[in-house]
């Protein structure tokens, strides 16, 4: 879908007119007006005419639009379109892609319905950089392998689970009775940091080490993320595919498509049973420091999903 769009970003005429590049469902599509791609969808939530606009984004609701032919495979009607704004004339392709993929998830996870908000999960991804730190992609990779590792074991899929509060929430996986927070390290220890107060607490939590490597047999982190995406049985949520393009936005586009990682072992422990400061002084917060669990004993990730009734 990508590659026909971005031709037909390049061939449509620029007079004014919408044209469709590609129809996603009967009321969703992307369309083409004076070189800019363009999300329209039928205004299903009967928003108000507003307009909101940002560098990357230009949001009209309740907009007329009207079909030139009866054979038309959109009718006339109220939509809401979102313009995603060229930069010098241009699109970045991982942006675009980035667009395409969320426009599209929207559609089809959530049947095109609550687009204002969806517009502004939009910007909270497109006003960030895309250039991030290393240790993002380590970590994303890890968090992407832990997903698939659950699956294959258990058949359970908890990638609509994987950053319910956004990437900066307090666990990585919040689950209906427990929470798993990932550790991801390109390391031959066990050796992991931690944040006491988030881990050692009242919750039920587990914590899940994913000892990985550069190897050239190994995948890209781009890799792992379209083999999830195209997954038939499982990742298929918006909740998923939204969290993955942010985490995409804050990986090195070169990174992810260069270094190749393999999974060396992926460790499921419980943290009442790793906790080496059962008494904290109250003059102390903010304890970080870290941890050897080389001799600890990891349990089996199958009980951990079967005491949770999710």
């Amino acid at each position: 879908m990508v590659q026909s769009i971005k031709e037909a970003i390049a061939t449509t005429p620029e007079d004014g007119l919408l044209y469709l590049a590609n129809k996603l469902t009967d009321k969703a599509g992307f369309f083409i007006s004076n070189k800019h791609l363009l999300y329209v969808v039928s205004n299903l939530d009967c928003e108000s005419s507003q307009s909101i606009s940002t560098e990357y984004l230009h949001l009209n609701t309740n907009v007329d639009i009207h079909a030139f032919a009866e054979d038309q495979q959109f009718k006339s009607g109220k939509y809401n379109v979102l313009d995603f704004i060229p930069t010098d004339g241009y699109y970045n392709e991982v942006d675009l892609e980035s667009f395409i993929n969320l426009c599209s998830a929207h559609a089809i996870y959530m049947d095109s319905k609550e687009y204002v908000k969806f517009f502004y999960s939009l910007i909270n991804i497109f006003q960030v950089p895309t250039e991030q730190a290393y240790k993002n992609l380590i970590g994303l990779f890890g968090e992407l392998a832990v997903i698939k590792f659950i699956y294959k074991q258990t058949g359970i899929d908890v990638s609509s689970e994987w950053h319910k509060t956004g990437s900066k929430g307090k666990y990585d996986f919040v689950l209906s009775d427990c929470n798993l927070e990932v550790k991801s390290s390109v390391s031959d220890d066990k050796i992991v940091e931690v944040k006491h107060s988030q881990i050692f607490n009242s919750d039920n939590n587990y914590l899940i080490v994913v000892l990985l490597e550069k190897n050239n047999a190994g995948i890209s982190t781009n890799q792992l993320m379209q083999e999830l995406l195209m997954a038939p049985e499982y990742c298929n949520n918006f909740n998923f595919a939204i969290n993955l393009e942010k985490e995409r936005k804050r990986l090195s586009s070169s990174e992810a498509e260069s270094i190749l990682l393999s999974v060396k072992e992926i460790s499921v422990f419980h943290t009442d049973c790793l906790n080496p400061f059962l008494t904290i002084p109250d003059d102390v917060s903010s304890l970080s420091y870290r941890l050897d669990l080389s001799e600890k004993e990891p349990i089996d990730i199958i009980s951990v999903m079967n005491n949770n009734s999710r």
